[in-house]
């Protein structure tokens, strides 16, 4: 009997099996209060991350860096938490913490990177607020000369191309197809085209999914 139960109790600790002295009750306890610290410290990355993108054009992974570093202590409140968790379920912790760290990280990259795409133009960098500033009377001459109009409608051209290259620099670091940069871009942009022009909207989108594909292609370890 005893060596029936100490070759159980070898078998259960090669496999790293959970500690008998811990209720289901605790057990969910313990893990719904690790997901609260794991859910505080995701938010903390996110908010740090975009208040630091609202500063600096950075990449993802610097904006991480800078985020992470500022939440050093929610992650070891939430470290400890897990930890106390998956002592329940297994003895050796070191890996699975460590993948759910970096799970909480991916969740908080996603969501930056998702309200960065999402997240409204500042007019302060819309290039259509320099040109209409720099050319009040190129706009005034338009309604009584054709090639005041013809000219007011290429300054419109390069204000909306502006636009749309401004967006593919500011979003090409992100990982995102070059589709949906040009789909962003255009949203933001399409109020600066004039009215409908299809050719001129085709030519932006161009220019977006060109620049966005030589970053990739110039991104290290492309």
């Amino acid at each position: 009997m005893h060596k029936l139960y100490a070759l159980s109790l070898g078998a259960c600790l090669l496999a790293g099996c959970s500690q008998f002295t811990t209720s289901k009750e605790e057990s969910a306890a313990l893990e719904a209060a690790a997901t609260a610290k794991g859910d505080a410290y995701v938010s903390c990355v996110t908010q740090n991350g975009l208040s630091y993108t609202g500063q600096s054009s950075g990449e993802i992974s610097t904006v991480m860096q800078v985020a992470t570093a500022a939440c050093q202590p929610a992650l070891d409140s939430y470290k400890g938490a897990q930890d106390a968790f998956l002592k329940t379920k297994v003895m050796l912790t070191d890996k699975p913490l460590a993948e759910s760290v970096e799970g909480l990280n991916e969740r908080a990259r996603e969501e930056i990177a998702r309200q960065l795409v999402n997240k409204p133009a500042s007019p302060a960098l819309t290039p259509a607020v320099a040109g209409a500033a720099a050319a009040p009377a190129a706009t005034a001459a338009a309604a009584s000369s054709p090639a005041a109009a013809a000219t007011d409608g290429n300054v419109q051209q390069r204000i909306y191309l502006d636009c749309m290259e401004e967006q593919a620099r500011k979003y090409s670091s992100l990982n995102e197809s070059a589709t949906v940069v040009a789909d962003v871009a255009q949203s933001r942009c399409k109020s600066y085209l004039g009215g409908a022009n299809t050719a001129l909207e085709q030519e932006g989108r161009a220019l977006v999914m060109g620049l966005v594909m030589d970053a990739k292609l110039t991104k290290p370890g492309s």
